[in-house]
């Protein structure tokens, strides 16, 4: 009786073992799945980021070049007035000559 009993304790014991040994195998692809998911998760939050970045880079590429743009425009336009400058002071310049003549 005592031999049965601790035969059936066994058995029940190595049961017990054999679950245990699959629950741990379920955490484990459980944890690696998790794991997987999470690296996807941050791969996308860094894509979505670096998308963010280049958008934000972009923006400031078109206020630069309008900058440039509007610059090139001022430098254009203030050669324009120094030049009309220019041709009143010669024009001042031609009357006073033919007043003084």
């Amino acid at each position: 009786e005592k031999l049965d009993a601790s035969k059936q304790r066994l058995s029940r014991t190595v049961q017990h073992l054999e679950l245990n040994e699959k629950y741990n195998d379920s955490t484990t692809m459980a944890r690696k799945s998790i794991q997987r998911i999470n690296e996807s998760v941050t791969k996308l939050e860094l894509s979505e980021k670096l998308d963010a970045s280049k958008q934000r880079l972009s923006r400031t590429v078109q206020h630069l070049e309008l900058n440039e743009k509007y610059n090139d425009s001022t430098t254009m336009a203030r050669k324009s007035i120094q030049r009309i400058n220019e041709s009143v002071t010669k024009l001042e310049l031609s009357e006073k000559l033919d007043a003084s003549k």
